[in-house]
């Protein structure tokens, strides 16, 4: 059974999502860390959309302007794996946002 779900994009700094947009997470499948794969992540309480990779148990978030920020794995929750959305891809996309509002679930 697949379970997907949307958000509702209310502020984003990534140069492809942006307000208003709408991103499609699917719950099952969780991200490959090879820096290709968007997902979505909580730290601290705040909902953001990165790619990533790992070493160790560190995960590394990997910015589109080429920021990277290093944190503990444990210290970060995996909600799923962005799989579309009312934006295009882009092949650098990634970054966070800091809002997302509201989150409507579909189970295939």
């Amino acid at each position: 059974m697949r379970k997907l779900f949307s958000l509702d994009v209310e502020s984003s700094s990534i140069q492809s999502i942006l307000e208003g947009d709408e991103v499609i997470v699917d719950a099952n499948t969780m991200p490959r860390g090879n820096g290709k794969d968007m997902g979505v992540f909580v730290k601290n309480g705040e909902n953001f959309i990165s790619r990533f990779t790992r070493y160790g148990n560190r995960i590394i978030f990997i910015g589109e302007n080429g920021r990277i920020q290093v944190v503990k794995a444990s210290d970060v929750e995996i909600i799923g794996r962005v799989v579309g959305g009312s934006f295009e891809f882009a092949s650098s996309t990634m970054e966070q946002f800091t809002s997302i509002g509201n989150r409507s679930e579909v189970v295939l």
